[in-house]
């Protein structure tokens, strides 16, 4: 069963030369840790969060030895702010997750069950912060499998009657320039008589052009594009 998978990490990491050493040899030898690693049990115990690692930015670096610490991800503890975080998800029998979305693209790499990856199927509105949505599509992943989400609402769900055990990945990604735009055009709708995107798209790290959106007298939506803002 996957709760019972070991839950270890092994690090290998080159060690120094020694100054004395022969001039032949160049390569290093390699350390071999292993390290058993914390679950953080979450709804009753239900979902079981077990960190692997992290990395603070890409391109790392592999210098160093010993047990490289594990840095916690902020807020829910999935994104780590421009990086990687690596976690094993461990999902009891009846275990249903909110429907929720990160800004991220997460490769999450079934090892063992059968997890049902639940999305909406159409369009849908917010009511009261809470998503109302009338369709969902139901995908069962297997063993071997690898969903990758871009930013994309969903839910997992483990309805068979043996734990789920998966691998994720998640790698922090930029904000959605669509989705400003679509936030633009609702603000406009509802009665804002100009809204300019690049401002939205700037404090997110955005530079790259300028977008606004105005009413004509007549009400009309005009759409305006200006590069290299």
């Amino acid at each position: 069963m996957a709760d019972h998978l070991p839950r270890r990490r092994i690090i290998l990491s080159n060690l120094p030369l020694e100054p004395s050493g022969s001039a032949t040899q160049t390569e290093p030898a390699v350390e071999v840790l292993t390290e058993q690693l914390q679950t953080e049990e979450m709804f009753g115990g239900l979902l079981r969060r077990t960190p692997v690692g992290t990395v603070s930015a890409v391109p790392t670096n592999f210098d160093g030895s010993g047990l490289p610490k594990i840095e916690a991800a902020p807020g829910s503890g999935v994104v780590f702010p421009g990086g990687l975080n690596v976690y094993f998800l461990d999902l009891a029998p009846g275990c249903t997750t909110p429907m929720h979305r990160t800004p991220s693209v997460d490769y999450v790499v079934v090892n063992e069950g059968t997890p049902t990856l639940v999305t909406p199927k159409t369009a849908f509105s917010v009511e009261n912060d809470k998503g109302a949505w009338n369709e969902v599509v139901e995908t069962t992943l297997r063993p071997g499998d690898v969903a990758v989400q871009r930013g994309a609402m969903h839910v997992w769900a483990n309805r068979s009657d043996t734990w789920v055990r998966m691998l994720g990945v998640i790698v922090d990604a930029k904000p959605s320039q669509i989705e400003a735009i679509y936030c633009a055009i609702r603000k406009v709708l509802a009665g804002d008589k100009e809204f300019t995107i690049s401002r939205y798209l700037l404090s997110k790290g955005s530079s790259k052009d300028s977008t606004v959106l105005t009413t004509t007298s007549s009400g009309t939506l005009r759409l305006l594009l200006c590069m290299d803002f």
